[in-house]
């Protein structure tokens, strides 16, 4: 679904944001906010409603709902004296009263299988790949084997090359593709599920949490996730490993630490 406004548009299935057809970022529960406030635009939504929908019921401070708030504004232009958009209705919660156009996102094929695309992101590497055929052929070998694998070394030793590379290799084992997610500049523990969604196309569904969605997502697919630069958020990300593998017996996680 995309939800047309002012000079926005909101893709929910993306979790995407756009002003003047130019993508805009945002932080996860900014866009869960802006988002939920969009959909019950018919009515005012209280903040102890907002804290069940973008929090699942987890005590957060209302000075952060607050920063929430006012960051959604900035996203779409909303600031000033005036809000025409996003308003603040005293001591009752938030009402979203912009015009708003809504419309189905057609696609031919699932999110996770775009259509007309290769079914990976891997980057193109930007030299050849030489003088590692021992450290591929035994990468490519424990992920035969196993569902869960990790490289480790001092940083710079080019784990994220080899796994790239191997992953690039074995990419028609998997048919529902190969998929990196780059953690490097995830900052919150909580934008662990998120950043896997955003990779995945998958848009977090109504009474399910963010990971619980990537679950519904995964379970039945057949392909390996790539995790990079893991080492700041690695008990969050290990956390998400663990129901993967748990809930999705086809899916394969493949990660690299310094």
């Amino acid at each position: 679904m995309i939800f047309t406004f002012a000079d926005c548009e909101l893709e929910a299935e993306r979790r995407e944001l756009r002003r003047d057809a130019a993508a805009v970022h945002v932080e996860p529960q900014v866009f869960d906010v802006l988002h939920y406030l969009v959909r019950h635009r018919d009515r005012v939504v209280s903040k102890d409603e907002l804290y069940q929908a973008v929090w699942n019921g987890r005590i957060v401070s209302e000075a952060t709902l607050t920063s929430r708030i006012s960051a959604a504004r900035r996203a779409i232009g909303d600031t000033g004296k005036r809000q025409t958009c996003l308003r603040t209705i005293a001591r009752h919660g938030f009402r979203f009263c912009g015009e708003v156009e809504e419309r189905v996102l057609v696609r031919s094929r699932p999110a996770l299988r775009p259509p007309e695309a290769t079914v990976t992101n891997l980057p193109s590497p930007p030299t050849s790949f030489l003088g590692r055929e021992k450290d591929m052929a035994e990468v490519a070998a424990l992920l035969a084997e196993t569902r869960l694998l990790t490289l480790t070394g001092a940083g710079g030793v080019g784990k994220t090359r080899l796994a790239i590379h191997v992953a690039d290799q074995i990419a028609p084992n998997h048919p529902d593709g190969v998929w990196l997610v780059e953690f490097a500049a995830v900052g919150d523990p909580r934008a662990v599920g998120h950043a896997v969604a955003g990779v995945l196309g998958v848009a977090q569904r109504p009474g399910r949490s963010i990971e619980q969605s990537v679950m519904d997502a995964l379970r039945g697919r057949h392909l390996l996730l790539l995790f990079d630069n893991c080492e700041h958020m690695i008990d969050a990300i290990a956390s998400l490993v663990r129901q993967i593998l748990a809930n999705c017996p086809t899916t394969l996680c493949s990660g690299a630490v310094s």
